[in-house]
């Protein structure tokens, strides 16, 4: 009884073999499917479930990202403050910087403190008009206050008078009480020795 080879079943290594080639071919095709294939309905409690877990992270997320663009804001405030104050720091520096000169120290000597060097004539002009005993209220307008004449015939009257024509005797008399007729000078340069 021998059996033809017509009936005889086929080799386990082809058999796998053409099973093989057979899920390749389809599997695409599967695949496909399963990729566009979607529930024709969608279930509510599923979508109601999706929307408060969304708002829930747009809650938790919402007050993180206020404080950080709140604390980029304050960091771009508190960055300019610092370029302001390097700014001033660099003009008081130059301002410092300034009292190195001689030239620069003489100059305030004679604008702030009113000195003057050895050998130069210091001229100080005074107002006659200027009441220095008077109780002045801002804001009252008394008779003394409105000049009698304009100020081009008054400023006019005051270069127009030599000074030589000043009466001498009024030059030898003691200065009044308080005021020196002396202005301050630059002290003397002490003696080498």
């Amino acid at each position: 009884m021998s059996e033809s080879p017509e009936h005889l079943p086929a080799p386990r290594s082809t058999e796998a073999r053409s099973r093989r080639a057979r899920a390749a071919r389809d599997a695409p095709r599967q695949m496909a499917r399963s990729f566009v294939q979607l529930k024709s309905s969608v279930n509510p409690g599923v979508l109601v479930i999706t929307v408060l877990v969304l708002a829930a992270v747009m809650v938790s997320v919402s007050q993180p990202l206020r404080n950080y663009f709140e604390q980029r804001a304050d960091i771009a405030e508190v960055n300019a403050k610092i370029d302001r104050q390097e700014a001033e720091q660099q003009a008081l520096t130059e301002e410092i910087e300034k009292y190195g000169s001689e030239a620069y120290l003489k100059e305030q000597a004679r604008t702030r403190l009113g000195l003057v060097e050895p050998g130069e004539t210091a001229w100080r002009l005074l107002d006659p008009g200027i009441d220095s005993g008077a109780d002045y209220v801002p804001g009252e307008v008394t008779e003394s206050d409105e000049p009698e004449t304009p100020w081009y015939s008054q400023l006019w009257g005051s270069v127009a008078t030599p000074p030589d024509a000043e009466d001498e005797a009024d030059k030898d008399a003691p200065p009044p009480e308080g005021e020196s007729p002396n202005l301050p000078v630059a002290p003397d340069p002490a003696p080498e020795q």
